[in-house]
């Protein structure tokens, strides 16, 4: 059995191979990845082609798919606590790959309660004193123990309104963009699955949308 630590040292090596081997081991995370999440993705083309058809997304149509985003980058990311899903429609913004690059652009990412916020977290944003913060969902940094102030807010009611506006607040442009029906996820399995979702759109760059109905 390999410790978890020298699974981690074992990945590194292979990323540090040659192209070859890298676009190897992507296809086959990825190919796992959409078994895994077979029941609760859905991965929809932003700017479909006349001849596509609704239906399972291919391991090609994932692989090619290409985005840019907007110029907001924040330097840390806070969401509420409310909602499992608000950290996972962060995950995506505050950790992703931009195209033709093996190294992650990453921010902190921290749950917090605005009632009542912990000292870890508070303590971190006093000490990082960055004011590039971002919050999603209802989160407020107006308590009396945090010293600065956000610059910009996603505080839309619910995980679907809040998901569309940072897929639009984050993404100028993107091929698809990874829904996640909220039924579905009410299950262990189905949010199981949806947390292994949100791996996938930070790998891909591309947003994650919460809807209570896919058609």
């Amino acid at each position: 059995m390999v410790a978890p630590g020298q699974f981690a040292n074992k990945i590194d090596e292979l990323l540090g191979k040659d192209d070859k081997t890298r676009k190897i081991l992507t296809i086959a995370v990825v190919a796992i990845i959409i078994a895994t999440i077979a029941g609760v993705l859905i991965f929809v083309p932003m700017n479909p082609t006349d001849n596509y058809e609704t239906g399972v997304a291919t391991l090609q149509d994932l692989l090619s798919s290409k985005s840019e985003r907007t110029p907001i980058t924040p330097n840390a990311l806070v969401v509420s606590d409310s909602s499992p899903n608000y950290a996972m429609i962060g995950t995506p913004i505050a950790m992703y790959y931009e195209e033709g690059s093996s190294e992650p652009k990453m921010c902190p990412l921290l749950v917090m309660n605005s009632n009542d916020p912990s000292y870890a977290v508070t303590r971190f944003l006093n000490l990082y004193r960055n004011p590039d913060v971002v919050t999603i969902g209802d989160v407020s940094l107006n308590s009396p123990s945090i010293l600065f102030r956000s610059n910009q807010t996603f505080s839309q009611i619910g995980p679907k309104a809040v998901s569309l506006a940072t897929a639009k607040g984050f993404w100028a442009s993107s091929d698809g963009v990874i829904i996640v029906e909220m039924q579905k996820k009410k299950s262990i399995v189905g949010y199981e699955e949806a947390v292994v979702a949100v791996a996938m759109a930070s790998y891909l760059n591309i947003p994650v949308i919460f809807t209570d109905v896919v058609d």
